[in-house]
């Protein structure tokens, strides 16, 4: 199988160095529409930004993928002609009269590169996800009982149907939502202490919207998709904008339900102070 190996990175190098040069333009053709429908759509809600934002994203990574499926099945005689002198050698398989692509120094190194980098882009997250799995470890201090009654009426009146859990730690610096089955909110034991109730309230109903609009999934699929396309500055800029109309439309459901929108405003101020100092939370739909 060791042997194997070898052989199969020849093969699909050569697809996958240009699928990574195609991206290139695709990306930047992909980002220029998304901001052109994103300037369209500032008057509608975030919501409706947030999920056009998330298409094109998706699209960045479907259409380079698609791409490479193709050249990595399709022979080499009806590959691209452009691509193919600069990238490959031709060769004969065993079966007789059928080439096949090898790839040359050039492609494989380009491929071994974008490996290394979505390697490493990947194995942070999963330290973020280790990260997270170490805190639920540890101890956390139990909110009382009327604090869990007044967040489970939030969360009727959100139309979350799943059961909420509420930690409260002293190693966490900003609220957080964790996990989609079942949904935990982190919040943080100053934090708590320091805010008055009703703010403390509103960054509750904040990150119970969180959970209603499933965020814990589209988090993961986009730090997935940055980690494959890491080198794309357009992916960076349109991930931002996500995020940004992810947190707005958040904020919008929090009012919403909220008796007063002062507390949340106020509430957000002060979490902005403490996010100064802290780092983004890998995979935290912050």
């Amino acid at each position: 199988m060791m042997e194997t190996l070898p052989t199969l990175w020849s093969d699909l190098a050569p697809a996958l160095a240009a699928a990574l040069l195609n991206s290139l333009w695709q990306c930047t053709l992909l980002a220029a529409a998304a901001a052109i429908a994103l300037r369209a759509l500032r008057r509608h809600s975030a919501a409706w930004r947030h999920a056009i934002g998330m298409a094109f994203l998706l699209a960045m990574a479907i259409v380079p993928a698609w791409g490479f499926v193709q050249d990595w099945l399709q022979p080499a005689a009806a590959a691209n002609p452009g691509l193919v002198p600069a990238m490959i050698a031709l060769g004969r398989d065993i079966t007789p009269g059928l080439p096949v692509l090898h790839a040359n120094a050039w492609a494989a190194g380009l491929a071994a590169l974008w490996a290394l980098g979505a390697g490493a882009m990947l194995l942070r997250h999963v330290g973020g996800l280790w990260w997270l799995a170490r805190l639920e470890r540890r101890s956390v201090h139990a909110i009382p009982s009327e604090w869990q009654h007044r967040v489970d009426a939030l969360r009727r009146a959100l139309r979350i149907s799943r059961q909420v859990a509420v930690h409260v730690a002293d190693d966490v610096r900003v609220p957080f939502t964790a996990r989609w089955l079942k949904p935990v909110i982190w919040m943080p034991a100053a934090l708590v202490m320091r805010l008055p109730r009703d703010q403390v309230e509103a960054l509750l109903t904040h990150e119970l919207a969180h959970v209603r609009r499933l965020d814990w999934v589209w988090n993961g699929i986009q730090c997935g998709i940055e980690s494959l396309l890491f080198y794309h500055p357009g992916v960076w800029w349109l991930s931002r904008r996500i995020r940004e109309d992810r947190e707005h439309d958040c904020d919008a459901l929090a009012a919403s339900a909220c008796a007063d929108a002062i507390p949340l405003a106020e509430a957000l101020v002060e979490l902005a102070r403490a996010r100064r100092a802290s780092p983004r939370w890998v995979l935290a739909a912050d």
